[in-house]
């Protein structure tokens, strides 16, 4: 993984890489008000280069999440349902209680590991 490129490197590193037809944006760290700006950055570059079919967010190596992280997939999923695309979010316990805490937790499939995140079916349309 590679560190960001805001001055928070210490605080989070971020890997984006294609699986099959699916971009993976592996997050590690915290993501907070000041390091979830470089998610954005990240996901606007990939959205730039080419809108997946599939994103999937791997938060499984993230230690804190906040309400500006929150915001930032909200707009991710906001764009790519209007392309037609998912987004599924690969995270552990401790995160995917900030999500259900936020009455988020129906915004995007959420699964507990990457290989559950390639290999689910997409949600039925709402």
């Amino acid at each position: 993984m590679s560190e960001d490129d805001s001055g928070q490197g210490a605080k989070l590193q971020l890997e984006t890489r294609w699986i099959e037809d699916a971009v993976v944006i592996s997050v590690a760290g915290e993501l907070d008000i000041a390091t979830a700006p470089a998610l954005r950055e990240q996901l606007l570059r990939v959205f730039a280069e080419q809108t997946p079919g599939h994103v999937v967010v791997d938060l499984t190596l993230v230690t804190f999440l906040d309400g500006a992280t929150l915001g930032v997939l909200v707009g991710a999923r906001r764009r790519l349902h209007h392309d037609d695309a998912r987004m599924t979010i690969v995270a552990l316990e401790r995160v995917t209680r900030v999500i259900r805490a936020a009455g988020l937790d129906q915004a995007w499939q959420l699964v507990d590991s990457l290989e559950a995140a390639l290999t689910a079916a997409p949600p039925p349309p709402p």
